[in-house]
């Protein structure tokens, strides 16, 4: 994918519409997960995780950037993201 999009396939081919279809494809799943989880998952994790488990809970997910991506892998995403979209 990331051949295609910086122009390394030939243009010719399918590639670049191939790329770009399924990278909106993956978004609209993205989208679907994410509705899910806003307005199904959290509201069941409020009605049955008590305040402790939720700081527990948020400590943990605070870890998990600087522990195992590395820090500012997030934010050279969406800046990558911004780029990708002309944003």
């Amino acid at each position: 994918m990331a051949e295609a999009v910086a122009g390394g396939a030939d243009p010719n081919t399918n590639a670049i519409r191939n790329v770009k279809e399924n990278m909106a494809a993956y978004a609209r799943l993205i989208r679907v997960n994410i509705d899910k989880k806003d307005n199904i998952l959290y509201a069941i994790a409020d009605r049955i995780l008590k305040p402790a488990d939720e700081k527990k809970l948020s400590e943990a997910f605070g870890k998990v950037e600087p522990d195992e991506m590395g820090e500012g892998v997030h934010e050279k995403y969406h800046a990558w993201i911004e780029k990708l979209v002309g944003g």
